[in-house]
């Protein structure tokens, strides 16, 4: 349990997840029964096609976490896509979603590794003005 914890913060989970709601939710929208016509012509494909790529968008956010400003960026415009053909992007909730996942994936940073060995000490530094450093 400890060993899934240290792998989810070590990227954007929370980023990735959201993301892959959002392709669920705009993928399974043509096809749930929500009281509503929803016609299953281009806005249908789109949202089977859009649905997909969101959801590998999300597990791009899991499995490459280094380019997470990229994928943050496909992200949005793929919700923006589905926003105009799949369906208003499964009526907001899965645009809503996915441009939540984009901004949590921009906005996370890799938490420093601590350093080990004996230059983790505070040692003064060279340019600051309590450093004593001999005059000229």
């Amino acid at each position: 349990m400890a060993s899934v914890a240290a792998w989810r913060h070590r990227r954007p989970f929370g980023a990735g997840l959201l993301t892959m709601l959002a392709g669920a939710e705009i993928l399974l929208t043509p096809v749930a029964g929500v009281g509503l016509v929803v016609h299953p012509g281009f806005a249908g494909q789109a949202g089977l096609v859009l649905g997909i790529v969101l959801i590998g968008l999300g597990a791009l956010f899991w499995l490459v976490p280094a380019q997470r400003a990229c994928t943050a960026v496909f992200t949005i415009a793929a919700a923006l896509a589905a926003l105009l053909a799949a369906n208003l992007a499964g009526f907001g909730i899965g645009l809503l979603l996915a441009l939540t996942g984009a901004a949590a994936g921009m906005a996370w940073t890799p938490a420093e590794a601590p350093r080990a060995g004996r230059h983790s000490r505070n040692v003064p530094n060279r340019l600051s003005p309590d450093a004593s450093r001999p005059g000229p």
